[in-house]
């Protein structure tokens, strides 16, 4: 299937699409009419240019709901989220930057065909993995059908000694996906590296926002906070937050239900800039989760630039602080160093009496694994009725 893309601009900018090498129909024109005659599956189109871009959004909404707008700047001359969300672009791209650009094309045309597209440079190996290409035909068709099913695994409190007292009176949970297609299922391990290499995270991390927010809207336990994970192609998604508060509002649920988690990989990679998404969600009073920190040096010191309201260890860290007093003291120091910043800590990965005993006795605030309870199919109130652990605990202190 060839896709038409119409790019309205100067020819000289279609040079910012000649080094991908794809089944594609390039139509440049300065005429915004010149260029919707192509009947174009994807417009790129230049966000100062206010008359092509009315024209383009009533061409989406009254003659081809399925095409995509992308929105290009050059410069420093950004557009505002808002902006592009409420004319219906799907992105904004700075043009001159390639790998942005090529990943948004191909998360585009990808989600419009059935076919897959494998964006490569010129000289770039053409091999491609077949069984690759068969799990990403079945994420697509779990995208498409909404084959998507959420677990739910409790996050205990451990420590009471807790400022925010209304935090400590959640019943919370971190939201796990499952792909159930009729074919096979799915783990994480097989479609998330897959999904992330054809540009299908983000489409993803929106159901399960759009999931947990109806999940939220139509319980009657106001008490629950759910942790959702986003992934790193979803940070750089200009117009995430921004769907975000859009579906907040409609629902009329409470933004500090949900806290957003990114891995501390993403957050601190210098080719992503994770502030945008941080600063929205800060203004929107939706929490902020760093996880999967391994490293116990320089905690801090390498996420000092974001609003953040909890960091989560990973299961090494606590595999490695066991009999080790060194690795404990280093650990401790960390958690004293999230108390003097108001930011609470979570041990994930807990999966014996022993480990719990050692994260209660370090001071971590809360406590997430197969101890306390796998994945769940349904939020329940496990931390509500079962034993509070910090009472618990304390007989080991």
């Amino acid at each position: 299937m060839a896709i038409t893309i119409s790019l309205i601009s100067e020819e000289k900018n279609a040079k910012a699409l000649s080094s991908f090498q794809f089944n594609y129909n390039l139509v440049t024109s300065l005429s915004v009419q010149g260029a919707l005659n192509a009947k174009p599956s994807i417009i790129l189109l230049d966000s100062n240019n206010k008359a092509a871009i009315s024209t383009c959004h009533s061409y989406i909404t009254k003659v081809n709901p399925s095409a995509r707008i992308i929105l290009f700047y050059e410069g420093n001359d950004k557009p505002k989220y808002s902006f592009a969300y409420h004319i219906g672009a799907v992105d904004i791209v700075r043009l001159r930057d390639q790998e942005h650009l090529r990943f948004v094309l191909m998360r585009e045309i990808n989600a419009l065909t059935s076919e897959t597209f494998v964006f490569k440079d010129i000289n770039e190996d053409s091999n491609i993995d077949e069984e690759e290409l068969k799990v990403q035909h079945l994420v697509k068709e779990c995208i498409d059908n909404d084959y998507l099913h959420l677990v739910y695994q409790p996050i205990n409190l451990v420590n009471s000694d807790l400022s925010d007292k209304q935090i400590m009176a959640k019943d919370i949970y971190e939201v796990f996906l499952r792909l159930q297609h009729p074919a096979m299922n799915l783990s994480p391990g097989e479609f998330i590296p897959v999904a992330e290499k054809y540009g299908l995270m983000p489409a993803i991390d929106r159901m399960v926002i759009d999931k947990v927010i109806d999940v939220i809207k139509n319980s009657d336990n106001d008490n629950q906070h759910f942790f959702v994970n986003v992934s790193a192609h979803s940070i750089t998604d200009e117009l995430l937050a921004q769907h975000l508060a859009d579906k907040i509002e409609s629902s009329m649920i409470p933004p500090h239900s949900i806290t957003l988690e990114v891995t501390k990989t993403a957050a601190t990679d210098t080719s992503i800039d994770t502030r945008d998404l941080n600063t929205m969600t800060s203004n929107m009073d939706i929490g902020f989760s760093i996880e999967h920190i391994e490293d116990l040096d320089s905690v801090f010191h390498d996420i000092e630039h974001l609003n953040i309201n909890y960091i989560k260890f990973a299961r090494p860290v606590l595999e490695s602080i066991a009999g080790d007093k060194d690795k404990q003291s280093e650990l401790l120091n960390v958690v004293n160093a999230a108390k003097e910043r108001n930011v609470s800590t979570i041990a994930y990965g807990v999966e014996d009496a022993s480990a719990m005993v050692l994260i209660y006795q370090l001071g971590i605030d809360y406590a997430q694994g197969y101890f306390i309870a796998p994945p769940l199919d349904t939020p329940s109130k496990i931390q509500s009725e079962d034993v509070h652990l910090s009472e618990t605990m304390h007989g080991y202190a």
